[in-house]
């Protein structure tokens, strides 16, 4: 988005999106607030807000057609959640740090 300077997730593009960092889900004009999604260990900017983690169904875009939600913005955060495999020497205090 040219106005915020982030990358703006749809429901669409949520397919090819799960980079690390805050990314913009619903960007309105004076939005009364943020709503922020981080995920757990393990998980992803999108695919762990997305049903069955089909990424065609992210549904925190969809919080743009709620009659309450509407003037909230939404941004999702991505971070390296991984905690397993050989590679992967990372206790929860880092994890935390990265956020």
């Amino acid at each position: 988005d040219e106005a915020t300077g982030l990358s703006v997730v749809s429901a669409h593009d949520a397919r090819t999106f799960d980079r690390l960092g805050l990314h913009l889900a619903h960007h309105i004009q004076d939005a009364v607030c943020d709503i922020i999604f981080v995920h757990g260990l393990g998980g992803s900017a999108t695919k762990t807000w997305s049903w069955k983690r089909d990424t065609a169904q992210f549904w925190p875009a969809w919080l743009s057609d709620d009659e309450q939600l509407y003037k909230m913005r939404v941004f999702t955060f991505g971070y390296n959640s991984d905690f397993r495999g050989s590679a992967t020497n990372l206790n929860i205090t880092d994890f935390a740090k990265d956020l």
